[in-house]
Order: C-alpha cells, then sequence, then structure tokens
C-alpha cells in the first residue's frame, strides 16, 4: 500500500505529480487480497488498457476487507478527492446487505466493522495490518490451494465477530432499511464525487449468491443467520438491482459484472470473491467498456 493506504501495483512509485486516473472503492472483493498481486483487476486493468492503446494509467485499489458503502464514501471524502480521479469505480453490496440485515444500520456493529473506532481497536488493527504484511511477503499466492476449512479460520480469526447480532429479524423490516439506506448511501457517495469533478461509475458484484448454489448455501447456513438463505438471495439480488436502477436514473456509466461474469467456481471461490481467473476475467470485462464508452479519455 502507499502513504494513503491505496493498495498499488509492483510498479507504482512515489511520485506527487503522477496524474491519478481511477480509484476503486469496494470490500474484499476489490481488494482482491488473496489473489496474486499482478493479478489483481484493479491493477492488471491498467496493464490491458496500456496493452490496448499504449496509455499509462495511475489506478488505485480502495478495497478494504469488511468495507460497506458508507467506508468507502468517508474514504472518498477523506482521502480519494485529494488524489485529483477522474473517475471512481463502485463496488458494493455483500457487506451492506450483511451489515444491514444484521444490524438494521450502518452505523452498528462489531468493533472491526465500526466507522468510529477507540485507539484502541485502532492499535488492533495495525497489528492484523501488520501480520497481513508479513504474510503477503512470505506466502504471497497460496490462497487458492489452501483447504476450504482452512480459508474460513483465516477469514474469521477462529471468532465469530457478528454473535451478537445473529438474532431473527424480520425479513419485511430488513428489506425496506436495506433498500432505503443502500441507495441514500449510492447517492451519497455520487453526489459527493460529482462535487469535486470526479465521474462516478458503478459496477454490480460478482457472486455465486444463487438459490441453488449448494456450497454458498451451505457456508451460509452454517452459523445463525437473521434471515434465510432464500431471503438473503432475494436482498442479494435487490442490491445490485438497485445499482443498476441508480446508474439509469443518474444517467451513470454502469458495468454489469453481475452479468458479465460466471457463477462458478472457476471464476469466484466462494459467495463474491474471485480467483485469479475470475479477477483477469473481470479486468477485462472493465476495460472493454471503459475503452468503449470512456474512449476519449483512454486515448494515448
Amino acid at each position: 500500500t502507499n502513504n494513503n493506504g491505496f493498495i498499488v501495483g509492483p510498479e507504482w512509485k512515489n511520485n506527487k505529480d503522477v496524474i491519478t486516473d481511477i480509484i476503486f472503492v469496494g470490500g474484499s472483493t476489490t481488494e482482491c487480497m488473496y489473489v496474486e498481486e499482478i493479478n489483481r483487476f484493479p491493477y492488471l486493468l491498467s496493464k490491458l488498457i496500456k496493452k490496448k492503446n499504449g496509455s499509462n494509467l495511475n489506478i488505485l485499489n480502495g478495497g478494504v476487507a469488511g468495507n460497506h458503502s458508507v467506508h468507502s464514501l468517508i474514504n472518498l471524502i477523506a482521502k480519494g478527492i485529494n488524489q485529483k480521479p477522474k473517475f471512481m469505480i463502485f463496488m458494493h453490496n455483500i457487506n451492506d446487505l450483511g451489515t444491514i440485515s444484521k444490524t438494521l444500520s450502518y452505523w452498528e456493529g462489531p468493533k472491526s466493522r465500526k466507522i468510529i473506532i477507540t485507539k484502541k481497536i485502532d492499535k488492533e488493527n495495525k497489528y492484523y495490518d501488520f501480520l497481513k504484511r508479513i504474510k503477503n511477503f512470505f506466502v504471497p499466492n497460496t490462497w487458492e490451494i489452501l483447504p476450504k476449512n482452512l480459508k474460513k479460520k483465516i477469514l474469521l480469526n477462529n471468532e465469530d465477530e457478528w454473535k451478537n447480532y445473529r438474532n431473527e429479524k424480520d425479513y419485511h423490516k430488513v428489506k425496506k432499511i436495506f433498500k432505503k439506506n443502500f441507495t441514500s448511501s449510492i447517492l451519497s457517495f455520487i453526489k459527493v464525487a460529482r462535487a469535486w469533478d470526479i465521474e462516478p461509475i458503478l459496477m454490480t458484484q460478482f457472486n455465486r449468491v444463487h438459490i441453488d448454489d449448494v456450497e454458498v448455501k451451505n457456508l451460509y447456513n452454517e452459523s445463525n443467520q437473521p434471515i434465510s438463505y432464500v431471503n438473503f438471495v432475494n436482498l442479494y439480488n435487490l442490491g445490485n438491482q438497485t445499482i443498476r436502477d441508480i446508474a439509469y436514473q443518474e444517467n451513470i456509466l454502469l458495468i454489469d459484472l453481475d452479468k458479465k461474469i460466471p457463477s462458478n467456481e472457476t471464476y469466484i471461490y466462494d459467495a463474491a470473491h474471485l480467483t485469479s481467473m475470475g479477477s483477469k476475467l473481470v479486468a477485462q470485462e472493465i476495460s472493454e467498456v471503459l475503452l468503449l464508452e470512456r474512449s476519449n479519455y483512454f486515448k494515448k
């Protein structure tokens, strides 16, 4: 990462005069922590566009594991605007739904998901980040070969961070709050970006959140959940459709990865995290849309 906490590629140089072209924001699905560095789609996108038309792009990855869209809105204000990017590319859904279905709010949740954190928790986060850096240095590309039960232990850190929020919720109440708050969060992100002459671009989220995906269904049902898997699938689809609707209403470029990325383990290893092959395909799909729809900007 650079001094502002953005994930950068292996060729990144700390040059204040370099123009930032694109910043991606999202959760772990954007962060791509367990995809090898050169295949993370934000970085790989710059290589693909350069190969196709010779443009040298500076692309920053603002994905952070656990972040929902309000976190990214705050990050836009706190550190994104100052980079003066041409585009901010937004991809959220599953973390928003997971948080709201359990807490009915963006502002409630376990300490690792809090919007406002204490100094003590901040130290814990720094400790986790330190361990993550060690992992990335010594064993950077081992995720896809690990056994599934070991992956789960690593992701959950042997603890259930949501254990105090798993009581059953009324589906219709969750649906109403999720639809309203997710819409408000996306619109807030759009308005702030536009106010600072940054063009927002929305992406739906690739996933395997489907009724007939037995592996994802079983993973979901391993813990007590506030809503059934069927209802979770319905609300997840509502989230992606909300993104489409807002893109249309606000005349914003949409990259519909939900429809473009196959929903299978070749490309997505769990509910919504990419394999290396999936990340390569995502980069390809994004590059095709940008070169077609924003060709004037990406000319050499």
